[in-house]
């Protein structure tokens, strides 16, 4: 046995319980002796013995199950899957992978991030990977719900939020499924140019006096896959430039009523003003739309391409609705301003 990788759930029960009191048994992590237990739940695992710290010495059954399932879905894709893997960035940077996957000179690190993380400690740590040439994916039991927001950095750090059962809820899949699809690029960062996708515009319509006619003012945009309606990614009304993207889109496909103008910050005891984009003139508004985001989602499912409703705020609300491709710059933009999500191809309608 001595040189030999030991994962702990390999092992039977048999064999596990022969390895107690053995002395010869250290950590892939470090140097600590490797100490063989069981969990509360019989779960055989190897805990650290005295040693300086260690960032893996807390590990959790999450960890251990998780770590076991990445690697045997990487096996039956046809990888080379090992667990704890460790490495060196070009910039003498020491990186360990949770599970790191090799097919040809493609290497791919996965890993299963309990604890809490900021942003910027997860950008340092996936820069270590692409400076080593290797790919890497994040499943997270934190930041639920930003990971449900579109976000740029899931371009350089393709990130999903998981539960402890080791379910990807915001695909339906379990991570087992998610694993293998990444690995034969099973999956793509949403919105896509190559792809068809179903855009919903919701505005707040404002009278004006002057004119007599009405301004919409942006209320919310949703983007979903053809293939997966029931799926939507949320732009909220402050992404500046959203009203101008979402109008040209509209008017490009022949389906906007009214010219779109960006919301401005509502002001307590003063409202928002804007101006009439008929006529120029300045119009007050005194009341913060009400319309929850549930009133949304439920409307942007539906399958009218112009739709007028009653809203909490005076006046009527707007649905504008297209079947659209983006085009290079529309995409671009969206990218570096919004964001993306990674859902499965399939979910998709290419061109």
């Amino acid at each position: 046995m001595a040189g030999q990788d030991i994962l702990s759930l390999d092992l039977s029960s048999d064999e596990f319980a022969a390895l107690r009191g053995r002395q010869d048994i250290t950590m892939a992590c470090c140097d600590a002796r490797a100490i063989p237990k069981r969990s509360v739940t019989g779960l055989p695992f190897f805990a650290h013995g005295r040693t300086a710290f260690c960032d893996a010495a807390s590990e959790t059954e999450f960890h251990l199950r998780g770590k076991v399932l990445i690697r045997d879905a990487a096996a039956k894709a046809g990888w080379k899957a090992q667990v704890e893997v460790s490495g060196e960035a070009p910039s003498g940077e020491r990186w360990r992978a949770d599970v790191l996957c090799e097919k040809g000179e493609r290497q791919v690190a996965f890993e299963l991030q309990h604890s809490g993380i900021t942003l910027a400690r997860l950008s340092e740590r996936q820069q270590r990977y692409r400076e080593s040439g290797v790919g890497g994916m994040w499943f997270m039991r934190t930041h639920e719900r930003r990971l449900r927001e579109p976000q740029t950095w899931q371009r350089h750090t393709p990130a999903l939020y998981i539960t402890e059962q080791h379910q990807i809820p915001d695909l339906d899949l379990p991570l087992e499924e998610v694993v293998s699809r990444a690995l034969q690029d099973g999956l793509i960062l949403f919105p896509s140019k190559s792809s068809l996708m179903r855009l919903t515009v919701f505005s707040h319509t404002y009278y004006c006096r002057y004119c007599r006619k009405y301004t919409a003012v942006l209320a919310r945009v949703f983007l979903s896959p053809l293939g997966r309606p029931g799926f939507s990614i949320e732009i909220p009304w402050d992404v500046q430039g959203i009203a101008q993207w979402a109008c040209g889109i509209l008017e490009r496909n022949g389906v906007s009523e009214y010219p779109l103008i960006q919301r401005e910050m509502y002001r307590t005891g003063a409202g928002s003003s804007y101006g009439c984009n008929r006529c120029g003139k300045i119009i007050f508004v005194h009341q913060r739309p009400r319309d929850t985001a549930d009133v949304w989602r439920e409307k942007a499912r539906q399958e009218k391409i112009f739709e007028q409703y009653a809203s909490s705020v005076s006046g009527e609300s707007l649905a504008l609705r297209a079947i659209t491709l983006l085009s290079p710059a529309e995409n671009q933009w969206f990218k570096e301003n919004v964001g993306g999500r990674w859902i499965p191809r399939e979910w998709l309608v290419e061109i």
